[in-house]
């Protein structure tokens, strides 16, 4: 499965700086900002365009523009990603490389959807979850491009800027817990919060994605399992996402205490999904130790390169 990924290097920048500026614009912390401004402008600007035409045209009308307009949002933030590699880091965005990325989105939307159901049908067991009606298949091809456009963006902020970029600075251990924060923060406003929860996707979910990532070093597989996760949870079972209710194929009842079912959460806060996160974020960690893809920080690259320098 993952016998072409990415090496760590190749995703640097290939820029030699001569001068103070281009020493400020190449850092990584500046570069950071750059990224996130150019990707959160193309997304408000996407965001005001798509209100003008929902109020432009038929509700009807709109309800197929829906699906053009998810398209032409991760086809946007795409190409402006790839204008920033390009200009800025004097690189191809490799981490967005189309190379064998079928193989990875289908393992990684097949894994997300065990996953999430076998969480299901330990509540179903139990009597803690009811089909309670059936509902059309829209909803679920609504869901499916919804989540398929939150599943992109997150995964392209979190894990290809935020990650990748906090990475090569402070090396991997450190940039997990600086995108699981920021991750974690950008959930906290949602409904059915706590910290119990917060915790749980600092901890657990910020672990496995990082992982996920870092095996291939491409969007694709994490990307897959972040959707089909989410597809599957709210536009599947009919299970709240993140706190949030999404059109779905099922109606569901939800009965028993908070810890078990995840509460208004939804089930990915129960106690049954921070350990399946838990033992999957352990067992791609260890992949990636084996690949020896796990990075150093900065300042310690450079000694041990000076050290072999000097012998």
């Amino acid at each position: 499965m993952f016998n072409y990924r990415n090496n760590y290097s190749e995703l640097l920048p290939k820029v030699q700086t001569t001068n103070l500026f281009e020493r400020i614009i190449l850092h990584p912390f500046t570069r950071l900002l750059i990224a996130l401004a150019i990707v959160f402008v193309t997304l408000i600007f996407l965001g005001i365009s798509n209100s003008w035409i929902e109020n432009l045209i038929s509700a009807q009308l709109y309800s197929y523009y829906f699906y053009f307009h998810i398209i032409l949002s991760i086809t946007a933030v795409t190409l402006i990603y790839r204008l920033y590699t390009k200009t800025v880091e004097n690189r191809e965005a490799r981490e967005l490389s189309f190379q064998n990325f079928i193989d990875e989105i289908a393992i990684g939307f097949t894994l997300a959807f065990l996953m999430i159901s076998s969480i299901v049908f330990v509540l179903w067991a139990v009597g803690s979850y009811k089909i309670v009606q059936i509902n059309t298949v829209e909803n679920f091809i609504f869901t499916l491009f919804d989540q398929l456009k939150t599943g992109f963006l997150e995964e392209l902020i979190f894990r290809v800027v935020i990650f990748k970029i906090t990475e090569e600075w402070f090396g991997s251990k450190i940039a997990i817990i600086i995108q699981g924060l920021l991750f974690g923060l950008a959930h906290s406003g949602n409904s059915g919060a706590s910290l119990f929860v917060i915790a749980g996707l600092v901890l657990f979910y910020s672990l496995f994605f990082a992982s996920a990532f870092m095996v291939t070093r491409r969007i694709w597989f994490v990307m897959s399992i972040h959707w089909s996760w989410n597809l599957f949870q709210a536009g599947f079972w009919g299970i709240n996402n993140s706190g949030n209710p999404k059109p779905s194929l099922f109606t569901a009842e939800m009965s028993g205490p908070d810890w078990l079912t995840g509460g208004e959460w939804g089930a990915e806060a129960s106690v049954l999904a921070m350990l399946l996160m838990m033992v999957f974020g352990i067992l791609l960690w260890t992949k990636v130790k084996q690949m020896n893809e796990v990075i150093l920080p900065k300042w310690k690259r450079e000694l041990s390169n000076k050290l072999e320098e000097n012998r």
